[in-house]
């Protein structure tokens, strides 16, 4: 028996597994992009700081759906499903 199936079941552990990739992918696109000579070295800075603080509510909001589907409840994973085809 494989040693990670318990955590391949949890769709909480999937979740964050999901959000770690968007996140790379974000701070990827932000870093690369032009963002900065665009806009400006305060702009870029506020820029940074409001995706940091959106990212971390919904990857909050999003954990906290994970959180009620493995407990079974079943509008949260209709809530949940609705999330990750927002968030894909």
């Amino acid at each position: 028996m494989n040693k990670y199936q318990p955590y391949l079941k949890s769709i909480f552990f999937l979740y964050l597994l999901w959000m770690s990739i968007l996140i790379i992918n974000l701070v990827w696109s932000i870093f690369t992009s032009d963002y900065k000579a665009k806009i400006g070295e305060e702009a870029f800075e506020l820029f940074i700081l409001l995706t940091i603080g959106f990212s971390l509510v919904v990857i909050v909001f999003g954990a906290l759906l994970a959180w009620l589907v493995q407990r079974g409840k079943k509008w949260a994973g209709w809530l949940f499903i609705i999330f990750c085809g927002w968030r894909a």
